[in-house]
């Protein structure tokens, strides 16, 4: 099995991909690419990085990094936009001379955290060169199966806040890992802060219920997180949502 990955993030320096309210694609890919490429070398992986700061990154540069990396798989890392603000979902995008197996497997491992909605897997070919890839770092990058990576759609409201968070880029771009961990039947473990507390999740709802008023005493809570909730909290839960409206 070759532990080599490849990872780019998409634009950089002078070219700062979508940009939405001051909001910068070239910064939130980066952002989840160097996660990732911290990650994969926890894992055991060799990483090679296309930039690893905002730097200008012209295309026909990365694709020879890629090429170059002795790598199987490439992660281009993306963030969508559209005309229409109601636009919004994670895409995977896969060469036409693959199955689509990997980028399928990406965008279901992504679905599964809840943070976006899975819109579609796909191929394009070029119109200007039949029976080639439309996307340059399909058609440029050789034997080495690339897949670029939406996100989210920065012109989204839902997605923007979704993507602009370190703490989801870290889940989304976990989620990325894990799918190519099981593609390439690699070893594959949690990140320490998930190993440090696997209930860090549901206490931090709670700290947020606590925040919003709806619940008291947070640290009890705490110390109950897996007990079975009585029928009489429930009822008190819903009832102070109900007075909130």
């Amino acid at each position: 099995m070759n532990k080599t990955i490849c990872i780019n993030p998409g634009h950089g320096g002078s070219d700062p991909g979508v940009t939405i309210n001051s909001i910068n694609e070239k910064d939130i890919n980066l952002a989840i690419s160097l996660y990732q490429a911290k990650r994969f070398a926890e894992l055991g992986w060799k990483v090679v990085l296309t930039r690893n700061k905002d730097e200008d990154a012209p295309l026909s540069k990365a694709a020879k990094i890629v090429v170059n990396s002795e790598a199987d798989i490439c992660l281009s890392n993306h963030i969508n936009s559209a005309e229409n603000s109601n636009a919004n979902g994670f895409e995977a995008i896969h060469t036409m001379h693959s199955d689509g197996k990997l980028a399928n497997l990406i965008l279901n491992n992504v679905v599964l955290t809840g943070l976006v909605k899975g819109r579609r897997v796909y191929s394009r070919e070029s119109d200007k060169y039949p029976g080639k890839d439309y996307y340059f770092m399909h058609r440029e990058t050789g034997k080495v199966q690339t897949i670029i990576i939406e996100y989210g759609f920065l012109s989204n409201d839902h997605d923007r806040e979704v993507v602009m968070s370190p703490e989801n880029q870290a889940i989304l771009g976990e989620a990325v890992i894990k799918a190519v961990c099981k593609y390439t039947d690699a070893e594959y473990t949690p990140p320490k802060s998930a190993l440090e507390d696997p209930e860090a999740w549901k206490k931090k709802d709670i700290d947020e219920l606590s925040a919003a008023g709806l619940i008291n005493d947070p640290d009890s809570w705490k110390q109950k997180v897996n007990d079975n909730m009585p029928v009489w909290a429930v009822m008190a839960l819903v009832n102070r949502l109900r007075k909130m409206k």
